[in-house]
């Protein structure tokens, strides 16, 4: 905990390399640098995981916005289908 009192979540997702297990967990630091050095193993092989989440929020709103916009078209070229 930071001296501040002050602590900071995050959701950060791994992934396995071994057995292909994907976590989701949240995780409560002291410093926002702290994020950085979070690290997990494996619930089911214990083989140290990967981090396959985004560090920066600006990317993954960027993908999410993306993501909108494909969905959008996929959407209106069914409609036009009809």
């Amino acid at each position: 905990m930071s001296g501040s009192g002050t602590e900071y979540l995050r959701k950060i997702t791994f992934s396995c390399p071994v057995c292909l297990n994907s976590v989701s967990d949240k995780v409560w630091v002291g410093e926002p640098g702290d994020f950085d050095r979070v690290v997990m193993n494996c619930p089911v092989c214990g083989a140290a995981m990967l981090r396959i989440d985004s560090r920066n929020d600006e990317a993954r709103f960027s993908t999410f916005l993306d993501m909108r916009k494909w969905i959008s078209e996929r959407i209106g070229e069914q409609r036009g289908c009809r």
